[in-house]
């Protein structure tokens, strides 16, 4: 080892010396016992190593003359162990690989930060360290084997079983400890081969094994001596090397490893009864698989599993041993308040404490009084299950490694229980959360408020084990909720149930009201509650919103845990929305019979105006067509324009009265092409129409013609009128008629938009517009403030709305004409 423990002497070979002095200078920088001497090149950096002391070279690959790593090549020839770092600017995988498979002891790549040369210093650093401890190490190792190889020679006191061989396998010296073992005296064993004592080990694995060591070195293995009775047991054998006076020796140095041999066997066995428990689904099969195990691996025929009993007063038998139900005329059942001294107060120590318990001799023990047939016993709790009991007819029967087998398998044992009742409860979750999925649905389909609580009381019962559950509803005129439905057997464990109103302060009535579900553990541990003395001791109230409560009890405490709590909630939630239901049912069918009884009043309004009004103006102008053939008047042209205005009034009457009638032929409309095709159908009288919308809306089409029709008609008839402030009064006409004589007048067309709104759309003129005084009377039928005009032509316009669902309004264009705005449309996706 070159230089000292305190001092780093470093080779750095680069062929930029200005790098290579800045290099030098970073160096000594970050770690003060570094001296650094450099070359320029790969024959220069050799010249340098053989002439001083280097701890470690750090060199550049690209260099003239020799490359970094024929530079590595040249180096490891007479220092093979020598540090050397890789330092370049031109690295690669290839260069990387190529460096490692010659023995570079660290690759590292030139950066440009000048944290590289501390990471430099530091890799330097543990190199040199690594090598100076593996030196000192190897030092001591040496020392050790020749003070070991002294001793071992004096080995005849060893407790162990010891001999001396050669190279061809002739056992030259054997302990007392190894005649001891296999019977054989020392002559004997003199006479023999190893492979002829070792059973496991062929002469070709021994000669193979011998050759393949150093002098020093040791080898373990694995052996199988043969006794002189000619049976065998296993030993584990330690073997070296030694150069005694110049002859070849091999010291083997043997131990008896039956206990451990057969504890890995039970210990393999008890590996394979434990998957076997990973793939149980019942208390029983669990118990059954342990117990076997405990058989055949233990040897204890007297085990058995007990299980705590639902009512946790009893540790009751799961599974046994088949002998002992021989042994036992009826098999053993544990009391909880067993007396002291008994075999059942021992097992339920155990269980209560949680600790394991473990009895050499019953027949001796101050803890048994009561005789058994068991002299050794091991209990070891499962637990919150219960107990695994491992008992024996012999006294101390059970070895350190019997009770690491016992608590290993007692451990699994609990792990698959445990494992077993989050299975089962899993799976009863499941079914019920299935179960009452359906009965959600059938709560849905009930035909009445009644209907629906009789459900609720049932699913609870049936489906989530809830055996007293009472349904209430909050009855106004009784101020209170009252119940209205309630499993069978509340009426057998209680009396009869009052109503709770807010006055009684009742935990039912707090739950209405703040709408919290609230869980009980115990009843009786609550002052002044209704429900103390009545048996109930567990209860969960959950409320319905509006309607009312469900209130679920057990007559045991804390027996409601937060699973039921979870399908409870969902329950509740459930009733809540079906009887909603009920109650917009109730509401629908109320409104139902309302609407029908409106449309027959329409209708029959309908068919008066149709019938009463419609035929003698037919008459009339029949007879006044007669007139107009036998004599020419100036008056019948007057005439005329009146039955004109007659049956226009009386077209939109019937359009007023029709429309009130529910709308359902909704479908979806493209008001790109239906606001040209309405435009069409009105006299336009060289008005002119924008449309800047291409949406899709869902709409009554029908309706939504008559709906732009009026309006167009509205703005051309009475939006070119001049002048503008009388223009302005005739807007408000509302008719979708007059005689035009307005219009004839008119001194320029007017300009209607339609156009988009976020939720909508929008009908604009630039005519005179509508004053703001008179926007809220603009859809009231019969307003009108022209003399021609029928006043249903906005009021159809407003009854087309409301049937679609939409709101209108009535404000002022860009232009300062009328706008009229339709929101809260449906539109259809793009």
């Amino acid at each position: 080892m070159s230089g000292t423990a305190d001092t780093i002497d470093v080779l750095h070979v680069d062929d930029d010396p200005a790098f290579a002095e800045l290099v030098a200078t970073f160096l000594r920088s970050e770690d003060e016992r570094m001296t650094v001497s450099t070359a320029t090149n790969a024959a220069e950096g050799l010249a340098l190593l053989d002439d001083g002391d280097v701890d470690c070279i750090v060199s550049d690959y690209d260099m003239p003359g020799q490359n970094g790593i024929e530079f590595l090549e040249a180096v490891r020839e007479h220092h093979p162990d020598l540090p050397f770092i890789l330092y370049t600017g031109k690295g690669s995988e290839e260069v990387a690989s190529e460096a490692i498979s010659v023995g570079v002891t660290d690759y590292l790549q030139k950066g440009t930060s000048s944290d590289q040369y501390a990471i430099l210093a530091n890799r330097i650093g543990n190199a040199v360290s690594a090598r100076r401890s593996a030196s000192e190490a190897e030092r001591r190792r040496r020392r050790l084997e020749e003070t070991t190889a002294r001793l071992e020679v004096l080995f005849e006191d060893s407790p162990d079983m010891v001999n001396v061989h050669d190279a061809s396998g002739s056992i030259i010296d054997p302990n007392a400890k190894l005649c001891e073992a296999t019977g054989y005296t020392h002559d004997e064993l003199t006479e023999m081969t190893v492979w002829e004592l070792d059973r496991a080990l062929s002469p070709a694995e021994a000669a193979d094994i011998w050759d393949g060591m150093a002098v020093g070195e040791s080898r373990r293995l694995d052996g199988v001596y043969e006794r002189r009775d000619g049976s065998s047991f296993p030993v584990e054998v330690h073997v070296k090397r030694l150069d005694l006076e110049g002859a070849d020796r091999f010291v083997a140095i043997s131990r008896d490893v039956s206990e451990r041999v057969e504890r890995e066997r039970k210990l393999e066995q008890l590996r394979e009864r434990t998957q076997e428990l990973m793939y149980t689904e019942t208390f029983a099969e669990s118990a059954g698989h342990a117990v076997a195990a405990a058989d055949e691996i233990i040897g204890a025929p007297l085990s058995g599993i007990h299980l705590v009993n639902e009512a946790g007063d009893a540790l009751e038998p799961a599974a046994t041993v088949e002998p002992l139900s021989d042994v036992f005329d009826e098999l053993p059942r544990f009391e909880r308040d067993s007396s002291p001294g008994s075999r059942a107060a021992l097992v339920w120590d155990a269980y209560r404490s949680g600790e394991p318990v473990y009895v050499d001799s019953l027949s001796t023990s101050d803890r048994v009084t009561e005789e058994s047939p068991a002299e050794s016993v091991a209990i070891h709790p499962l637990g919150d299950h219960g107990v695994f009991i491992v008992s024996s007819k012999e006294r101390t029967a059970f070895t350190e490694t019997d009770r690491l087998l016992v608590e290993i398998l007692a451990n699994n044992l609990e792990a698959t229980l445990d494992r077993v009742v989050r299975e089962q409860t899993l799976r009863t979750r499941e079914n019920r959360l299935r179960l009452l999925h359906e009965a959600t649905r059938d709560l849905i389909r009930a035909d009445s408020t009644r209907e629906v609580t009789e459900r609720i009381a049932r699913a609870a019962e049936e489906i989530l084990g809830f055996s007293l559950t009472v349904v209430r509803l909050y009855d106004p005129d009784e101020g209170g909720l009252v119940p209205v439905a309630q499993t069978e057997a509340v009426g057998s464990v209680f009396p009869e149930r009052e109503v709770f109103t807010p006055a009684d302060g009742s935990l039912n009535w707090e739950t209405y009201e703040s709408g919290e579900v609230r869980i009980i553990d115990d009843i009786e541990s609550l002052d002044g509650s209704v429900d103390r003395g009545t048996g109930l001791r567990s209860l969960m109230l959950l409320p319905m919103g509006e309607f009312g409560t469900i209130s679920v009890g057990e007559t045991v405490p804390r027996a409601l845990d937060d699973t039921d709590e979870f399908l409870a909630r969902i329950l509740a939630t459930a009733g809540e929305t079906a009887l909603q239901s009920q109650e917009q049912r109730a509401d629908l069918e109320a409104r139902q019979t309302e609407l029908e009884r409106q449309n027959e009043r329409l209708e029959e309004f309908a068919s008066v105006i149709s019938h009463d009004l419609r035929n003698p103006l037919n008459v009339a102008s029949l007879n006044l067509s007669l007139v107009a053939e036998e004599c020419d008047s100036e008056y019948l042209d007057g005439v005329e324009h009146a039955h004109d205005r007659m049956e226009a009034l009386i077209d939109d009457l019937l359009t007023v009265a029709r429309e009130g009638e529910t709308s359902t032929a909704v479908t979806d409309v493209e008001l790109a092409s239906l606001v040209p095709n309405c435009w069409r159908i009105v006299d336009t009288r060289g008005a002119t129409l924008v449309t800047e919308t291409d949406r899709t809306i869902r709409a009554d089409e029908g309706r939504l013609r008559q709906l732009f029709e009026n309006l167009f008609r509205n703005a051309v008839e009475h939006g070119s009128t001049s002048p503008r402030s009388h223009a302005r009064r005739d807007a408000v006409e509302h008719g979708s008629t007059n005689d035009g004589t307005e219009a004839d007048d008119a001194d320029g067309g007017v300009t209607v938009t339609v156009g988009d709104l976020t939720d909508g759309f929008y009908v604009a003129d630039d005519g005179p517009g509508i004053p703001e005084s008179e926007r809220e009377r603009v859809f009231e039928a019969g307003y009108s403030t022209s003399a021609g005009g029928t006043g249903f032509g906005l009021r159809i316009v407003a009854q087309v709305a409301e049937a679609n669902g939409w709101d209108v309004r009535v404000t002022e264009s860009e232009d300062g004409g009328a706008r009229f705005e339709f929101t809260g449309v449906e539109l259809v996706a793009e």
